[in-house]
């Protein structure tokens, strides 16, 4: 299990915008947001990425609007008003797949479940984010899975028998 809790206003996954060439790009702001949470994520999560199913548990908290009457701010609080404006929940769990991609799992198409994800008003901000592996029998593996196993182990040994020379 890699548990991580990132700090700030939960963010949102954009689009890739276009230049004038006709070319797309991702958003600069976007970038840098998603790099901050893979190393987060990195910093939690021990060891390669996994090469199994996974579980997702997500809850964005947002700060409560000061100019809201006091009476609608403790309803708030308590959970009983549901944070229902931008960003989407989908788009939130989008970005935090993308920056989780190659630090967590191998591939953002490895999870399987998503575990009451949740948009809620609190303080402080943050964005509360759980991986868990779902175990899997071995006779239970598909040829996909085989194959990212395969591709996950090439890269290891690429990266081991690469460490010596960084050392030089």
């Amino acid at each position: 299990m890699t548990k991580v809790v990132i700090d700030g206003p939960p963010q949102r996954w954009m689009r890739p915008e276009g230049g004038r060439s006709g070319r797309r790009f991702t958003n600069k702001k976007v970038k840098a947001i998603k790099g901050q949470m893979a190393q987060q994520l990195a910093k939690a999560h021990k060891g390669p990425p996994w090469t199994c199913p996974v579980a997702l548990k997500l809850t964005a908290v947002f700060a409560i609007p000061a100019s809201w009457p006091k009476k609608t701010q403790a309803a708030a609080l308590q959970g009983r008003v549901p944070h229902i404006s931008d960003p989407d929940l989908d788009q939130i769990i989008k970005l935090v797949k993308d920056a989780a991609s190659g630090v967590v799992y191998a591939d953002d198409n490895q999870v399987a479940i998503y575990l009451n994800p949740a948009k809620r008003y609190g303080s402080p901000e943050r964005t509360e984010v759980e991986f868990i592996k779902i175990r899997q029998d071995e006779d239970a593996i598909t040829p996909g899975q085989k194959r990212l196993i395969k591709r996950e182990a090439a890269k290891d040994r690429l990266r081991t028998s690469r460490a010596p020379e960084r050392l030089k």
